[in-house]
């Protein structure tokens, strides 16, 4: 069963590196985008449906009735800063700054992911965005270096795989 990739929040854009790809003779353009987002806990379960329920548990100091899905304490505050070792292909991404136009970023890979949970139910995530900026794109991008953003980032559905054919079938 395919579970897209899926994040919104606010946070920063750390750092741009632009660099060029060879896509068979010719030379693309392409970027990576380093992001930093702090959000809430439910966002992990883009990664996997029970990775919050491992990393946090009910903060019962002083409360009553909490619900029981709301997890906000650190089962294990020992684990610092967790890297998770999946890529996200096909992943649109949209930044918004400012009263600018936003920018959007077509068939992006996700990847370097990396979760700080914190208490009170937070996790900072800090993530490589690798696409293909127009240069227009590019401009504003280099200015927003060191600032927020808003980013909404959406994996779109994965292609079928291929079926293969049998050497009887291509002759």
């Amino acid at each position: 069963m395919f579970i897209p990739f899926e994040l919104e929040g606010k946070g920063k854009l750390s750092n741009l590196n632009l660099r060029v790809e060879r896509h068979g003779q010719e030379n693309v353009a392409a970027g990576d985008l380093s992001v930093t987002l702090v959000v809430p806990n439910t966002t992990l379960a883009t990664l996997a449906s029970t990775l919050r329920h491992h990393l946090f548990v009910k903060d019962l100091s002083g409360q009553t009735d909490i619900d029981q899905d709301h997890v906000t304490a650190l089962r294990y505050p020992e684990f610092g800063t967790l890297a998770w070792g999946k890529d996200y292909p096909n992943v649109d991404v949209t930044i918004l700054y400012g009263v600018d136009s936003p920018i959007f970023l077509e068939d992006c890979t996700v990847t370097k992911i990396k979760l700080t949970p914190h208490e009170g139910g937070s996790v900072s995530w800090a993530l490589s965005i690798q696409g293909h900026p127009s240069d227009v794109d590019v401009v504003k991008l280099r200015h927003l270096v060191q600032c927020d953003i808003d980013l909404t980032a959406l994996q779109r559905d994965m292609p079928a795989p291929q079926a293969q054919t049998s050497l009887a079938e291509q002759a």
